[in-house]
């Protein structure tokens, strides 16, 4: 079985065949880097840059640009990928859509939209963690950089309601209300496994934005 899957019915196979890993390849990767939400990770990388050189470099009253060599690391849960789905609760939308099946596709566009994509159904929500260097330089003025990072998404390809802190499932949670259907038919009735880790790593380089970040 090809654990290196650039789509979703190779992820499917897997599944089906209980695999235990697979690794997203360059088709998934270019859609993750592209994604919309990945300009929060970026943001998270430069305030962490940012929040290094700070406390590197807290005496600042060089007229002379100075150079720093530095290392981060970090993570950004909860990211959403696949883009947003419209807001009204998701038993109200489903419950439209089987009463009005062709209204649905306009009155919920965003949400046809988001399950049209093909991360929804790969790695809709999970942690992006990073790790690399940075090259900086500053002065009075403030500072600017370059980074390099290795990103890196470890994720469960698991199609089941999300249990609270008191382990119970609040089917107000529109996610939980899908899931709990949607869950027991892939999961249970069609055999696919729920233990199946999705990796994904690459590597950016970026520019803080590309202006002088002010102290």
């Amino acid at each position: 079985m090809k654990q290196e899957v650039n789509s979703l019915w190779e992820l499917g196979l897997n599944s089906i065949a209980n695999s235990s890993d697979v690794y997203l390849g360059e088709h998934f990767i270019d859609l993750i880097k592209k994604d919309k939400t990945m300009e929060g990770v970026r943001k998270a990388v430069n305030d962490k840059i940012i929040s290094n050189i700070r406390a590197r470099a807290y005496l600042a009253p060089y007229i002379e640009a100075q150079s720093l060599v530095g290392h981060v690391r970090g993570s950004v849960d909860g990211v959403a990928f696949g883009g947003d789905r419209n807001h009204d609760d998701m038993a109200k939308q489903l419950k439209f859509t089987l009463l009005h099946p062709i209204s649905s596709l306009d009155k919920y566009a965003d949400t046809w939209n988001v399950a049209m994509q093909e991360l929804t159904w790969t790695i809709r929500h999970c942690r992006v963690d990073f790790d690399g260097t940075y090259q900086a330089v500053y002065n009075v003025s403030g500072a600017a950089w370059l980074w390099e990072m290795r990103f890196s998404i470890k994720d469960t390809l698991d199609l089941r309601p999300h249990s609270n802190s008191s382990h119970k499932i609040d089917f107000k949670d529109s996610y939980n209300t899908v899931t709990s259907i949607l869950g027991t038919v892939y999961h249970d009735l069609i055999g696919n496994t729920d233990k199946l880790f999705v990796h994904a790593s690459w590597d950016e380089a970026g520019i803080n934005f590309g202006k002088i970040h002010d102290w």
